[in-house]
């Protein structure tokens, strides 16, 4: 019995060694290859200039699944908005699936966590938008041999931005505005074909200004949505969803159903 205990004890410690070498391995054999995917993921995107401070893949801060952060990243335009600045990110955390990286079916996301984001949106006079930056696809990705496309799967549940900062200019219609503490979750099995989706979001400070008159200085928002969604037929129960504006409330609740092009709602609204 001693020796079956001992041959056990050591085939356990076998094993948790060989879990932490390939904790600390295997990050490194394939950060080269997150990174790539990534870039090529970015790059096949958007016509902007994307720069990153620093990444960092790990096996245990999410185990068993995987964690992929980026640090540190800018986005600037191109042509009439050259140099101008998009969007810069302080952190950017996403949770995969680790199999799915040996797999050919695409890279299962599971959450995605957005800290400090800064959005600076801007329209011009001739009517350019700095945010049209997506490329246009000409024909659909090549399948593989079971004839699915190769792809990222966004298995989400769970959406997080922390502390974000958002400012609009439309100088062809005058108008500004600009949003400060935004925070915004959204938790709910997105691959289902059914699930309870719930979404908050809130901001500290929000301005709008529309032909040099303000409509709105530094006021509180917040927006609660809890939904059942049935997402294979499209139809959705609203439960509990309120807007609040500084101390204006609207409340609703009821039905909404998109089985093709038209949208069916039966809703009931309320300001407490």
């Amino acid at each position: 019995m001693k020796k079956g205990l001992k041959i056990t004890g050591v085939v356990i410690a076998s094993l948790l060694g060989l879990i932490i070498a390939a904790g600390l391995i295997v990050p490194v054999i394939f950060k080269d290859k997150i990174r790539l995917m990534v870039e090529q993921q970015v790059n096949n995107m958007v016509d902007a200039t994307v720069k990153f401070d620093n990444y960092n893949l790990s096996l245990f801060r999410a185990f068993p699944n995987a964690s992929f952060s980026l640090e540190g990243i800018s986005v600037t335009g191109t042509g009439q908005f050259e140099g101008d600045t998009l969007a810069t990110v302080n952190s950017f955390n996403l949770v995969f699936n680790l199999f799915s990286i040996f797999s050919d079916k695409g890279y299962e996301v599971k959450s995605i966590a957005i800290d400090k984001p800064y959005v600076n949106a801007l329209v011009l006079e001739n009517g350019s938008a700095n945010w049209d930056i997506m490329k246009e696809t000409e024909a659909a990705e090549p399948a593989d041999a079971d004839g699915e496309t190769s792809a990222m799967k966004m298995v989400l549940r769970k959406f997080v931005i922390s502390d974000g900062k958002l400012s609009y200019r439309d100088l062809q219609s005058d108008m500004s505005a600009s949003a400060e503490g935004l925070g915004f979750l959204l938790s709910g099995n997105m691959s289902a074909s059914r699930t309870d989706l719930v979404m908050d979001l809130t901001s500290d400070r929000v301005n709008f200004i529309m032909d040099k008159m303000r409509y709105l200085s530094d006021a509180k928002v917040n927006l609660h949505a809890d939904v059942d969604a049935m997402l294979d037929s499209m139809n959705f129960e609203l439960r509990d969803n309120s807007f609040r504006l500084n101390d204006i409330e609207l409340r609703w609740s009821g039905r909404v159903a998109m089985p093709g092009d038209d949208i069916f709602t039966d809703l009931v609204f309320d300001t407490p």
